[in-house]
């Protein structure tokens, strides 16, 4: 206890002895920051004492260089003042001085005059002076250019009578050797023309004979489709030849080589004797000579205007008797959901339809136009039967097919009063109808509205084409220059619709089995009968077959003849299996009754 009680009292002396410490640092930092302080003060009012001292002098300047500014300032007026004075001097010296010169000039002036008014006396005096002197002058000088005039008159006239009879000599001189330059230049371009001509008969002689020498052997040269000038004559067969095409396929033919080898006692000839023999007997055809093949295609072509006369009368009669009894029926509109559409397009269309006069159609009505047909196709492209049903029963194709009448009042000086494309667009949407739809064809098969449109591709063809064309055109190297008409396209691509699905629809070509009900339809037959024949005798094989006659290239390059080409080739493909579906359908109505 005792130790502990030491400890305790060492431990409390050393905190006092510490404690002790601290209070006598803090005295010694109190001391020091009193010190401190005090010194800061001092240092205070020393700098106060320099700044009221610097401003004392600041202000003690400013007053000097007011005192000096003044003092410039009374100065500077002082010198302005004296100078003003000096001006005002001057100024009057110089207004004086002026007055003078003024006076001076005028007393100058009126002097001047004085001098002006007697010098102007004299001046006129010296003219008049020299006006009569002049006026004397002047009348000698006239009297003796009226003596000289009178002088060269006369020379005059002498020389223009020696210069008349000069020319006169000199133009029948002229005349003259005119008159003979210009027969000798007449008789030699008689002789030119007489040579050349000449020349021109030996070439053409020349190479006629070696085109038939050419064509009397196997040569594979292609032959020219441009007409001879002359027709020339076969007197072997007795037939007319035009063109190179035509004497190829003569003296190829079978019925040339029978004549040759009868003439030869029925030998084979060598190709040197039928050369021979064809040089011989291929001459010139007299002006008033007859060709048979052209007589005969006269006559077809007689036989076919009174057929499609008939068939027409005929067709028109049966449409009419079809549509009668339709118009009785009522027709229920097939359910879809475009049908308000539908209805509304065609009723557009026949307001357009009725409301144009006659003339070309303004823009306004064939941009509404076109708005309707384009319309009608993006709703058939779907291929929805309802809706190609439903443009059936509302009477869609009486419309479409009356744009076609415009087509037939169109000439080559004529255009048609709508655009080709709106036309086309006519055709694209009656072909979207009829495809895939065999009660649209059947329509517009049994309606004779088929037949409208047969007349507007005659027509278009017929102008592409015209009938006083015996050869297709030709450029001037001999090759073909096709030509193509949208318009045709398209209806060739209708007509080629409707064959097909009528085809497809109406014969199980193909099968075994027994015929549909429609091709046992007589009506039918006949109706497809009289298509058939309405278009051959319409011309229209005739014409696409001219014009492939005349293409003998490539039509990579034209591509808008080659989509007209493959369009009359899907027409006659389509046309010739609708012949062989009528066959077919014959065939069959003559065999199922003997079972």
């Amino acid at each position: 206890m005792e130790e502990k009680a030491q400890r305790l009292k060492e431990l409390s002396k050393k905190v006092e002895e510490v404690r002790a410490v601290k209070e006598e640092l803090l005295e010694k930092k109190r001391a020091a920051m009193e010190k401190k302080l005090q010194r800061a003060k001092e240092m205070r009012q020393q700098q106060l004492q320099m700044k009221v001292s610097k401003a004392k002098e600041e202000e003690a300047k400013v007053n000097e260089i007011a005192f000096i500014n003044s003092l410039e300032a009374q100065n500077k007026r002082m010198d302005v003042m004296s100078r003003h004075q000096g001006h005002e001097a001057r100024m009057h010296d110089l207004q004086e001085e002026r007055l003078r010169k003024q006076e001076e000039k005028a007393a100058k002036e009126a002097a001047a005059e004085e001098r002006r008014k007697v010098l102007d006396a004299e001046r006129k005096a010296r003219l008049q002076d020299m006006q009569e002197r002049r006026k004397v002058k002047d009348a000698k000088i006239e009297q003796q250019q009226l003596e000289k005039e009178k002088e060269r008159q006369e020379a005059a006239r002498e020389k223009a009578r020696d210069r008349e009879q000069r020319l006169s000599a000199l133009n029948a001189a002229q005349q003259a050797s005119a008159e003979e330059l210009q027969k000798r230049i007449q008789q030699k371009q008689i002789e030119s023309t007489r040579r050349h001509t000449e020349s021109l008969e030996k070439i053409k002689e020349r190479a006629f004979e070696l085109s038939v020498l050419r064509y009397s052997s196997n040569h594979d040269d292609i032959p020219k489709l441009l007409p001879y000038d002359k027709k020339k004559m076969c007197i072997v067969c007795n037939v007319m030849i035009c063109s190179e095409v035509h004497l190829m396929s003569h003296l190829r033919g079978a019925k040339h080589q029978n004549q040759l080898r009868e003439r030869a006692g029925g030998k084979d000839m060598t190709t040197q004797e039928m050369e021979s023999c064809n040089l011989k007997h291929i001459v010139d055809a007299p002006p008033d000579g007859h060709d048979e093949q052209l007589t005969m295609k006269r006559e077809r072509l007689k036989g076919l205007k009174k057929r499609l006369k008939k068939l027409r009368q005929r067709m028109l009669a049966r449409g009419s008797g079809y549509e009668n009894s339709t118009a009785s029926k009522v027709q229920q509109t097939a359910e879809t959901p475009n049908r308000n559409k539908i209805l509304k397009l065609v009723k557009d269309l026949q307001k357009y339809l009725h409301a144009q006069g006659t003339g070309p159609w303004s823009t306004t009505h064939v941009t509404a136009l076109d708005r309707v047909l384009l319309e009608l196709n993006r709703i058939l492209e779907k291929k929805v039967p309802a809706d190609q049903q439903c443009l059936r029963t509302s009477g869609g194709f009486q419309p479409l097919v009356s744009l076609f009448f415009l087509v037939t009042e169109s000439s080559l000086s004529t255009p048609t009063v709508i655009p080709f494309r709106s036309l086309v667009n006519a055709s694209t949407t009656i072909r979207l109808a009829c495809r895939g739809c065999y009660e649209n064809c059947h329509d517009l098969l049994f309606s004779n509205k088929i037949s409208t449109i047969i007349d507007a591709l005659t027509h278009r063809l017929a102008i592409l084409i015209p009938d006083n064309a015996n050869e297709v055109p030709v450029t001037s190297t001999g090759m073909a220059s096709p030509q193509h008409d949208l318009v045709a396209g398209a209806l060739f691509q209708v007509l080629a619709t409707l064959l097909t699905f009528l085809v497809k629809s109406a014969t199980p070509l193909g099968t075994s089995d027994v015929a549909s009900p429609q091709c046992r339809d007589d009506a039918f037959s006949s109706r497809a009968q009289d298509v058939v024949s309405y278009l051959v005798s319409c011309g229209i094989v005739d014409k696409i077959a001219l014009h492939h006659s005349g293409i003998l290239a490539a039509l990579d390059d034209d591509t808008a003849v080659a989509d007209f080409v493959q369009c009359q080739l899907g027409f006659l493909s389509a046309l010739t299996k609708f012949t062989s579906a009528l066959r077919y359908i014959a065939a069959i109505s003559y065999v199922l009754p003997h079972y």
